[in-house]
C-alpha cells in the first residue's frame, strides 16, 4: 500500500523522475517480450509504473497490464509460492 501512496504523489513536473520511470517501463516491457524474468512480476511492475509515466487514470497503453495484475492480485509473490 505504501508504494501506491508513493506513486500517486509523484510530481509530474519532475523530469528526471519521469525519464527514469519511462526507462523502467521500456526495460520491463522488453524483458517481458523476450521472456526474461517472471511474467506476472513484470506485468505488476508495469501496472505500478503507469502512475509515474501517465497523467491519465485509465491509460489505454497500460490497460492490459492493469487487468492481468488485478486478476492475479490474490496470488502470492513468486518468492513465497514454494511455501503454498
Amino acid at each position: 500500500m505504501g508504494a501506491m501512496r508513493e506513486l500517486r504523489t509523484m510530481n509530474h513536473l519532475n523530469e528526471p523522475e519521469i525519464v527514469t520511470a519511462r526507462q523502467r517501463v521500456v526495460s520491463t516491457a522488453r524483458a517481458l517480450g523476450e521472456k526474461q524474468g517472471l511474467f506476472l512480476e513484470g506485468v505488476q511492475q508495469l501496472d505500478g509504473l503507469r502512475f509515474k509515466v501517465s497523467n491519465q487514470d485509465h491509460d489505454p497503453d497500460f490497460t492490459l497490464f492493469t487487468v492481468i495484475s488485478s486478476k492475479a492480485d490474490h496470488l502470492p509473490p513468486s518468492q513465497a509460492r514454494h511455501l503454498c
